[in-house]
């Protein structure tokens, strides 16, 4: 870790503060050093391994030699008890001046005999019950009571279990190796697309975008899982219904992270042009474009040809990342019984069970590399979202989502950006529900 790099404006979670739990070793350390490199201030939890706490601790803070006051601290706290957890807080209060930004809960027991429910001893299951279950629980409840109001305010799971949070999957840790079998091991990595087993530096990145404000539109959902300033650097994008809406702000926003871009668009040339302008103008010195606008149906099967051919043949290589954003929506919200075979026809040939897709492309290319995923944004407010609606219609989307508001174009960019990262491939075949904890 060389904080003494970073570039200030880099620094996301800037002297925010951030307790990670379970952090002495494994995931909980990975993910408290690289908050640390994102500006944030560290509370080492730890429940027993005192000396191990203190090396982490120490790493993060003779990564930052100029400063009088540390950035991080270790604090020893039984996550299942109440005043153990109550004492994490007032800590990080008193130590650092400043209420609790973020909350990563990565504190976690596993029986290294991996019993069945037969063999598994009552002493056993309290244990694993009162780290894994009552432990999130305590933590979540302080944190909910706590954490810094008005924005910033992130509460992060990791867990090995279906019930929320961030589920890593095997993860080369000493807890993952502990008792399983050369057979069980390998049976974990045939299994992966990816063809091996996570490592932690795969699930710190993720921790950390969404302890950012760029993920404030991801909330109440279960995710299964940048030192550059240009992520992206010269890769190849084609984002399908480009020119305006959702797709236009994930086109940009990809820009940004430096990828070229083809703007798709069905019918409107004029805005996916504009889209184009956009981006090639923040480029003035570039004497080749950073990005093209190509005109492809993508129902049908020669005109997305086109679209890769017209990708590479522009920029010279093959397209790394495809966003699939192009969608119709039927203005009239008809009920089934009154849908007609020609509107279900053009919806059905744009958005076909996109977030099964996601699931079964990943599986189809296992062993190349590639991951697919879904994202599912929820109410976004844009022109295809208002077109139809009543105002009553509108009130009720804004009244069910838990921050109060509809999303905007621009809560979805980053997390299609983080998406497109090398940062974020252990994320493959998931559904990322980006709605503001809209159900």
């Amino acid at each position: 870790m060389d904080a003494s790099r970073t570039n200030p404006s880099s620094l996301s979670l800037l002297d925010r503060v951030a307790i990670v739990t379970g952090s002495s070793r494994g995931i909980g350390k990975a993910i408290a050093v690289h908050l640390a490199t994102l500006g944030a201030k560290l509370v080492i939890n730890y429940s027993s391994n005192r000396d191990q706490a203190q090396l982490v601790a120490q790493e993060i803070n003779s990564s930052f030699p100029h400063n009088h006051s540390p950035r991080a601290i270790t604090v020893q706290a039984n996550v299942s008890d109440p005043a153990h957890v109550k004492s994490l807080f007032d800590e990080a209060e008193t130590v650092f001046g400043s209420p609790v930004h973020v909350l990563v809960n990565s504190a976690g027991v596993v029986d290294s005999k991996y019993p069945s429910i037969a063999n598994t001893s009552l002493e056993d299951f309290d244990l694993t019950f009162s780290v894994n279950t009552r432990g999130a629980f305590l933590c979540s409840k302080e944190a909910a009571n706590r954490l810094k109001r008005g924005g910033g305010g992130r509460i992060i799971l990791v867990s090995s279990s279906m019930v929320g949070g961030l589920k890593p999957g095997p993860i080369a840790t000493e807890m993952f190796f502990s008792g399983r079998s050369e057979e069980l091991i390998r049976k974990n990595i045939e299994e992966c697309p990816l063809g091996r087993l996570g490592e932690t530096k795969d699930i710190a990145p993720i921790v950390g975008f969404l302890a950012t404000d760029a993920s404030e539109w991801i909330n109440g959902q279960s995710n299964s899982s940048n030192p550059s300033p240009l992520p992206l650097q010269d890769r190849v994008a084609i984002v399908t219904g480009a020119s305006r809406g959702i797709g236009k702000a994930i086109a940009v926003h990809l820009a940004s992270l430096g990828a070229k871009l083809v703007i798709n668009y069905s019918s409107n040339r004029d805005q996916a042009q504009l889209v184009a302008e956009e981006i090639n103008s923040s480029f003035p010195h570039n004497h080749s474009p950073r990005a093209i606008t190509v005109q492809a149906n993508v129902s049908d099967p020669s005109h997305v040809k086109s679209l890769f051919d017209e990708a590479e043949r522009v920029f010279g290589s093959p397209v790394h990342v495809l966003v699939n954003s192009a969608g119709v929506l039927d203005p009239k919200y008809p009920s089934i019984a009154n849908t007609s075979l020609e509107d279900f026809d053009l919806t059905f040939s744009f958005k076909s069970s996109s977030r099964d897709n996601g699931k079964d492309i990943s599986k189809g290319t296992q062993g190349t590399g590639i991951t697919a995923n879904c994202i599912a944004p929820g109410p976004i407010a844009t022109e295809m979202y208002f077109s139809g609606k009543t105002e009553e219609q509108i009130r009720k989307n804004i009244d069910e989502c838990p921050l109060g508001r509809l999303g905007e174009t621009k809560d979805i960019a980053p997390i299609v950006g983080f998406l497109a990262t090398d940062a974020s491939e252990w994320i493959n075949g998931q559904v990322i529900r980006a709605n503001g904890g809209y159900v």
